[in-house]
């Protein structure tokens, strides 16, 4: 565990709580099984090799969080790489449906 939460939002120039919302989505904590009431999906492909987050402490009223920094721009990857295959999908299946007769 080498770097902090509040030290990636000021590196990074964004708000705490985003970062947060992110440390947990590479921990697979956000994941809600599709058996539950809200069928989520976010930090499915993180589930396998989840991004170990520990509590450090609190300041003004939000949790600070430690991590290993390595593996989360290895998770960060992971998660752009998928998004890249999302976004071919789904400009094949705009293209199939734009020619296809109603």
């Amino acid at each position: 565990m080498d770097y902090s939460s509040w030290k990636l939002s000021t590196d990074m120039g964004v708000p705490h709580p985003v970062v947060v919302k992110k440390l947990k989505k590479y921990a697979g904590t956000t994941f809600v099984s599709k058996f539950a009431e809200h069928k989520g999906q976010k930090g499915r492909i993180f589930r396998k090799k989840p991004l170990q987050i520990s509590r450090y402490g609190s300041f003004e009223g939000q949790t600070i969080y430690t991590f290993n920094k390595s593996h989360y721009d290895e998770c960060s990857k992971v998660e752009a790489k998928y998004m890249e295959k999302n976004r071919e999908q789904a400009r094949k299946n705009a293209l199939k449906n734009l020619v296809k007769k109603k």
